[in-house]
């Protein structure tokens, strides 16, 4: 009985440590190794670990492996002695070619580009894997626009990938000729081809649009032929499509002025910027996942002395991460406080992620 309720003990209280240190704990003993990774103590501690004060910079939208990606943590709660340190992270290979980010979920971060179609990488435990080659490849003279997301079935415990080719006329860009679809299931290791489930209003808006996991699905925003604004979500448990519709105020906005956000894992966040006013950027949040109605603007950034406001992503407290010319600052959505994480940024970066430790892979 002693001897169970220490090993009780101890899984306790590795699961309260960081994923690196639990690492290198997977040396100790052949019990520590097993514990740490078997499935049931990787998901205990993936929902263990969601630090406030940490978040991952992706650099611009097509990054070489040369230039890294950075981690910036930060403890703005003492104002005497605030904490800000950006450290930059060793991407997992040297290949000389450019990645795009397309999804990120669990600490798992899914990346592209025209060599390597797609790979995972968890940079909590350096680890990745490629996938298999997709078996969409466009080969056409029409405007082909791609969109990809990335998510998690928590039913069958498996992560996925979507992509979705559109294929457009070259001189009207509202017509769509045709949509392909495919999905790619770790568990089964494979992509399958789901285009019976396409339609022309689920095509993205640009021609390359990476959607965003919250809630079990992936969200962007699509603009139909009535020029009508909605957000996209597929479910990636389900894997079929819905619609959730905007405020009544943004459902005419030109999508390109529109980006949706993850916010606090359970729901989404729309980021509005009228294209005849850059210096103001509104967010409005649905504080009941697909209730329409529930849709609420918390905050509009703005601060024409700063520059122009990019909405980068939040962090897990509630803070907005806004960058100003070359300054990255928190933005307290209750607030409105004002607080700098970086005053004179050197690293060019797309979007934010908040920092969630995770050991999935460890077990692959």
């Amino acid at each position: 009985m002693v001897k169970h309720l220490a090993e009780e003990i101890v899984i306790e209280i590795l699961r309260k440590l960081p994923a690196k240190s639990l690492i290198r704990f997977t040396t100790v003993c052949k019990s520590w190794n097993s514990v740490i990774k078997s499935s049931n103590f990787i998901a205990t501690h993936l929902h263990t670990h969601h630090s406030p004060h940490q978040i991952l910079l992706f650099p611009s939208s097509y990054i070489a492996t040369a230039k890294p990606y950075h981690s910036l943590h930060f403890d703005l709660s003492n104002p005497n002695h605030p904490i800000q340190r950006l450290i930059p992270l060793r991407f997992p290979f040297d290949s000389g070619d450019c990645f795009r980010l397309v999804g990120s979920c669990n600490g798992l971060y899914c990346l592209s580009n025209t060599r390597y179609p797609f790979f995972v990488w968890n940079p909590s435990i350096d680890k990745y894997f490629f996938l298999p080659q997709p078996s969409l490849i466009p080969q056409t003279k029409l405007r082909v626009y791609f969109l990809f997301g990335f998510g998690f079935d928590c039913r069958m415990n498996d992560y996925k990938a979507l992509r979705m080719v559109s294929y457009c006329s070259q001189y009207d860009v509202e017509k769509v000729f045709h949509v392909e679809i495919e999905v790619y299931s770790f568990n089964g290791n494979s992509w399958r081809t789901i285009s019976h489930l396409a339609s022309e209003k689920f095509r993205a808006n640009d021609q390359i649009v990476v959607s965003v996991y919250a809630n079990g699905g992936l969200h962007w925003i699509a603009r139909d032929q009535r020029r009508r604004t909605a957000v996209i979500v597929f479910d990636v448990g389900k894997e079929v499509f819905r619609e959730i519709m905007l405020p009544v105020s943004l459902v005419n906005a030109h999508a390109l002025e529109l980006f949706v956000m993850g916010f606090r894992e359970k729901t989404i966040a729309v980021v509005y910027r009228d294209l005849f006013c850059l210096y103001e950027s509104h967010i409005w949040v649905m504080k009941e996942y697909g209730v329409a109605e529930s849709w609420v603007k918390v905050i509009t950034v703005g601060k024409p002395s700063l520059g122009m406001p990019f909405v980068k992503g939040f962090t897990n407290n509630e803070k907005v991460v806004v960058e100003f010319g070359k300054q990255i600052v928190l933005v307290d959505l209750k607030s409105q406080q004002i607080e700098t994480l970086v005053d004179e940024n050197t690293v060019e970066f797309s979007s934010v992620d908040a920092i969630v430790e995770s050991l999935v892979l460890l077990d692959e």
